[in-house]
Order: structure tokens, then C-alpha cells, then sequence
């Protein structure tokens, strides 16, 4: 269980009457104030090791400088965002974990892993992969969903787990009051309704100083940042040219933000290239078309709004030439990783940059601790 925060009992002197700790006007001396003892001083978490300025301290650990990322099959990296790096932990086997749905990092380096399959919620020490144990959270009517750990507020040091609901029918969506925000009770291993929102499906992001912020929505994905006592909007950025994707996953380090998302399969715009140049280099000119051929490959396949406007003979080319190589199974399929500089210290705005083509893994889940650097070094 995780430490509750240090209470401060202040004694309260009347200033009613004259009495040997008061002074007739209602105020204290200072060498009374300066006479309270310790014993003055409750832990009502009953840990008389817990430091009273901090009862959730950041512990030592790789999870202080990187980003934790996790493939559908349980496959455990980290990304390092300084040198735009990936490097293999662990693959995780315990806790009946088949196929991973989301993860957080909490300040200890406890990754937070929600099995899609019994949505029960596995613990792993990434600084040592192999100690992993199931969390006794036992899965109630939140289901699946996109999670991080985020403090409360400046009294409240101790970062909780926060949850972003996910109804698990079919795709992604946005509608008014079609999801859900939670945080978890870590005493009693409960998830509590924090209120409605607008997006059915989205992954979270937290930060040490208090902020939480959502990937949600469609036509075109956002970052939305909510207050956490409430569940209202703070801000909504749109997030033009990017799509939350089949498997999706975000995270903060350093004051930017990096997304996973499905990268273009490699073998489909050569297959394109050599089967039907000509239908190809069409489509790219044409503004709807291109939009259209980037939403078939973000949403694995052709629809009316992903595809519709297209002649019969680039249905064919796609959909038939090169449907292996343009939607492969998602086993076959791997993440990008976009950069959004949120803070603005590289003076480049809000733009989104593609760092990283293609990780080794198709990515579901990411977390950085809230042991991360806000800013910069």
C-alpha cells in the first residue's frame, strides 16, 4: 500500500479569555509556539518513517530519465527521448498476462500493466523485470482503459493513479459524455467515477507538478488537458495530421510530449510504387484522396470515410494488389514516435515531428514515472 499523507495536529488557543498560554488580545507567544513538542505531530498513515515533507519521495532508478513502453504481446522497453533510442527489457510473463492494453509508471518505478484479456492489473519493478506480482486490484465496471499517475495537488504529494475509460466496442470515438474519468483509492485498490467527458477511448499523461492530460478523440486525434477534481476541459489541441491508430500510447518528459502511434506498414507504398504508380501518384496530389488512404491505413482497411472518393482501379490496387503489405495482421505491425514540444523551449510552437519511423515494437501502453524532468536540461 502506498504511504497517506502526514497530518498536522494545531492546537487552537481561544482568544476569549485570559490564560497562561494566551494574551488578552487572542495572540500566542512565540516561545509557547516554539515549546510543541512531537508528539504534536500524527502520521495517520501509522509509518513513523514517512517523511513528513514528502511521504512519496522519488526513489533512485532508471525510470527517472526514461520512457517506459510496452508492446500488445507484453514485449518491455524503454525509449530514451535524448537520444532517440529504444532498448529491450524484458518480455513479462506473470499475472496470466496474454495481451497488455495499457501501462503506467508509478514514482517507485512500479509499472502499472492492465491485461486486456481479464483487465486485472499486474505490478513490475522495471529496474527488475522479474519481480512482477499480480496488484489485488480485482476489475469492476471501468473495464479497460488509458492510465498515468499524476499528485493531487500541492497537499497532496503522493501521485494516484488516474484512468480514462474505453468501452471495447470498436473503434475510437468522441460524443458528449460517452467516457468516462476516473482515480484509483490505492488503500482500498477501488477505481471512483470522477465525471463524464467526450471521448470513449484515450490514453493518459500525467505530471509531477499536477497537470493530466488526454489522446483522444477522431478526424483529428486531440490532447486535452483536464482538472483532475472535476473531469472539466482545460484545453483542447487539436492534433492535425495524427490519428490515435489501432494502438496508441503517450508521454510526457522533459516538458514535451512523445506519441506512439502505427507507423505506415514498410512494404505498402513500394508494393503501390511498382503495382499502380500512376493511381498512386495521383491520390498523393489530391488533398482528400491522400487524407482518405491515411485514414485505410490507420483504421486497417477501406470504408466510405476512408477510401470512398477513390477510383475503382486504386480500390483494386489497395485493396486487393497490396492489401497484405498495405494492412498487415497487427502482429506485423509497428509504432512511430511524434514529437510535440508542449513548452515551447525549442521555439518551434506546438508543431508535431516524426523523431522515430519505425520502433521495433507495435506499442499499446507508455509511461513515464512523475519522477521525470519537467523542464528541460
Amino acid at each position: 500500500m502506498r504511504a497517506s499523507m502526514a497530518t498536522i495536529v494545531v492546537l487552537f488557543l481561544s482568544g476569549c479569555s485570559t490564560t497562561s498560554s494566551g494574551n488578552p488580545d487572542g495572540t500566542v507567544d512565540a516561545d509557547i509556539i516554539e515549546e510543541a513538542d512531537a508528539s504534536e505531530i500524527v502520521d495517520d498513515g501509522g509509518d513513523p518513517d514517512v517523511d513528513l515533507a514528502d511521504p512519496c519521495p522519488c526513489t533512485p532508478g532508471r525510470h527517472n530519465q526514461r520512457i517506459f513502453v510496452l508492446s500488445d504481446d507484453n514485449e518491455l522497453y524503454t525509449y530514451d527521448p535524448a537520444t532517440n533510442t529504444f532498448e529491450f527489457l524484458a518480455a513479462l510473463m506473470c499475472g496470466g498476462l496474454i495481451h497488455s492494453y495499457s501501462m503506467a509508471v508509478d514514482e517507485r518505478g512500479i509499472a502499472w500493466v492492465l491485461n486486456n484479456d481479464s483487465h486485472r492489473i499486474v505490478n513490475v519493478d522495471v529496474n527488475d523485470p522479474a519481480d512482477c506480482t499480480d496488484s489485488g486490484y480485482v476489475p469492476a465496471s471501468f473495464g479497460l482503459f488509458g492510465m498515468t499517475f499524476s499528485t493531487e495537488d500541492e497537499w497532496d504529494v503522493c501521485p494516484r493513479l488516474h484512468v480514462h475509460s474505453y468501452s471495447g466496442a470498436g473503434g475510437f470515438s468522441e460524443g458528449e459524455d460517452v467516457g468516462r474519468l476516473g482515480v484509483m483509492d490505492h488503500e482500498a485498490l477501488t477505481i471512483s467515477e470522477v465525471g463524464l467527458i467526450d471521448y470513449d477511448g484515450g490514453e493518459l499523461a500525467g505530471t509531477r507538478d499536477g497537470r493530466l492530460f488526454a489522446f483522444a478523440g477522431v478526424g483529428p486525434a486531440k490532447l486535452v488537458e483536464y482538472d483532475k477534481a472535476s473531469a472539466s476541459v482545460i484545453e483542447i489541441v487539436a492534433l492535425d495530421g495524427l490519428s490515435k491508430t489501432g494502438a496508441s500510447a503517450f508521454a510526457f518528459h522533459g516538458g514535451d510530449i512523445y506519441f506512439f502511434t502505427e507507423a505506415m506498414p514498410s512494404g505498402c507504398i513500394p508494393c503501390l510504387e511498382s503495382s499502380c504508380e500512376s493511381e498512386y501518384d495521383a491520390c498523393m496530389a489530391d488533398e482528400t484522396c491522400t487524407e482518405e488512404f491515411q485514414c485505410a491505413i490507420d483504421e486497417h482497411g477501406l470504408s466510405d470515410e476512408c477510401g470512398g472518393s477513390w477510383t475503382g482501379e486504386f480500390v483494386n490496387c489497395v485493396n486487393v494488389t497490396c492489401y497484405a503489405e498495405c494492412f498487415p495482421v497487427s502482429s506485423s505491425r509497428v509504432s512511430k514516435v511524434t514529437h510535440m514540444d508542449h513548452d515551447g523551449s525549442d521555439g518551434a510552437g506546438r508543431a508535431l515531428t516524426i523523431v522515430h519511423a519505425e520502433a521495433p515494437i507495435r506499442i499499446v501502453g507508455a509511461g513515464s514515472s512523475p519522477c521525470v524532468p519537467e523542464v528541460p536540461h
